[in-house]
């Protein structure tokens, strides 16, 4: 019976190390995957990972949704001007400050074009 408890208090143990030391507490943001290629590879790889999943003649709503979910915040530019614009600033290293923007081009609800930019600033 002691032989027992040991062997299982030693299971626990080693179910708890692993549960301790082999998960990352913090979630990383879904944004910062494109953050941590600086400026302008974020946004050639935003606007990359944006036109495979939604290519021309996709419905809008689910792309502003996905630009939403990486955090940005997106406002349709006016009713004359058929385009969403999105934005997120972030502050990177230093006193420095970075904005990744998106602009969807729509007909109706469709997409027509998607362009990205990102800028860099010092604070």
């Amino acid at each position: 019976m002691p032989r027992a408890a040991i062997v299982g208090a030693g299971i626990l143990g080693l179910v708890a190390a692993a549960a301790w030391f082999g998960f990352s507490r913090d979630a990383t943001p879904p944004i910062d995957r494109y953050l941590r290629q600086g400026p302008a590879a974020a946004a050639v790889a935003l606007k990359r990972d944006l036109q495979t999943e939604f290519p021309s003649g996709s419905q809008v709503s689910p792309l502003i949704r996905r630009l939403e979910s990486l955090g940005m915040g997106c406002t349709l530019a006016s009713e004359s001007r058929a385009q969403w614009d999105c934005s997120l600033t972030v502050r990177s290293e230093g006193r420095r400050s970075l904005q990744l923007r998106a602009t969807i081009g729509t007909f109706g609800d469709k997409v027509v074009a998607i362009d990205t930019a990102a800028i860099e600033r010092a604070q």
